[in-house]
């Protein structure tokens, strides 16, 4: 069998084969922009190959999302839910009521 690869962004990256990384050394887990590391026990970021030839347990990427954003009094939002990095959620007043606006600090 020949090095198997993955494809990642349009292109497709190969993937390690026995004897790539020597025992006891790590490999570095980074996560592109709106992820993060798991938050799980016993997983490394920077997993090493053991004496034994077995990986550490490898941390994974999540996306990172903010909770549900708190409306107002008097208000409801949308989406209620939990949102990614950048996108917006609409605040709107209840009937007859409007919003009250403040001057910027």
């Amino acid at each position: 069998g020949g090095r198997g690869t993955f494809e990642y962004r349009g292109r497709a990256l190969p993937l390690a084969l026995p004897g790539d990384v020597a025992a006891c050394e790590h490999v570095y887990i980074t996560c592109d922009e709106g992820y993060r590391h798991d938050n799980l026990t016993r997983t490394f970021a920077h997993p090493s190959c053991l004496p034994t030839g077995e990986w550490q347990r490898a941390k994974s990427c999540v996306p990172v999302t903010c909770p549900p954003f708190r409306p107002p009094p008097r208000s409801t939002v949308f989406p209620s839910g939990p949102t990614r990095p950048g996108d917006a959620v609409r605040v709107t007043c209840d009937p007859h009521t409007r919003p009250l606006l403040l001057p910027a600090p």
